[in-house]
């Protein structure tokens, strides 16, 4: 397969310090083979960093779902005032059916 990965034991050297750590490397590697790897501060082996596309549609996936949230949150503010309103209007017309349900009853 070309371009398949493995992993590998790696070792690299930091300020005269050798230090080792579990790396993806190509399937084909063979024992020496130089190969780019990302470390963190704590130079532990890490992923590499994102590319400009990968951030862009990161960032675009995330103001999306920012805005999904946000008209969410509109519209359930919307639907609970509303159901309290619709709450209230029932209450107000069952009292003035009190006062008016005698009249067309014609009953005193």
């Amino acid at each position: 397969m070309v371009g398949a990965k493995g992993k590998a034991v790696v070792r690299w050297s930091v300020r005269g310090h050798e230090k080792t750590g579990i790396a993806a490397v190509t399937a084909d590697s063979l024992s020496g083979t130089v190969t780019t790897i990302w470390v963190d501060r704590r130079n532990r082996v890490t992923a590499a960093p994102l590319d400009h596309g990968a951030v862009v549609a990161r960032s675009a996936g995330a103001g999306v779902a920012a805005f999904a949230g946000v008209i969410i949150a509109v519209l359930g503010v919307r639907l609970a005032v509303g159901r309290i309103g619709f709450r209230r209007r029932l209450i107000e017309w069952d009292r003035a059916w009190v006062d008016v349900e005698p009249q067309w009853a014609h009953r005193a």
